[in-house]
């Protein structure tokens, strides 16, 4: 038993060394493991707020029976994927990553909530 538990270990510090180092080199460690933990957090505790996102779409998309009959699903499958990738980033904060989802955030800012399109709305840069 003994033995197992040892090798476990050797096997998780070979992948621990394998990974890490390329972590390491973008920048701060701490800052990039501190963003990420923040993040799952932030995707865990806000994501029911994806819901009414997905209404609000719908809304604004002048189709308010889609908004009222398809998107609370569309919502709640997009709350069920953030709060699993939030609860990753929680469990390996220790392994700085770029954001999985975009938005990164639920409340982005205006030009990722909006559509990628030409959005008459916005100015591009």
């Amino acid at each position: 038993m003994k033995r197992i538990i040892t090798s476990c270990f050797a096997v998780m510090a070979m992948l621990f060394c394998l990974f890490v180092p390329s972590s390491w080199s973008d920048g701060n460690y701490f800052t990039r493991s501190g963003e990420k933990f923040g993040r799952g957090v932030s995707n865990v505790v806000y994501s029911p707020l994806e819901i009414l996102k997905s209404m609000e779409r719908g809304f604004e998309g002048d189709q308010p029976y889609r908004a009222i009959l398809i998107d609370p699903f569309r919502g709640i499958f997009w709350t069920v994927g953030r709060i699993l990738v939030g609860s990753y980033e929680i469990v390996t904060f220790w392994i700085p990553q770029d954001p999985i989802l975009k938005p990164a955030y639920v409340s982005a800012s205006i030009r990722e909530y909006l559509d990628e399109k030409d959005d008459p709305r916005i100015d591009a840069p």
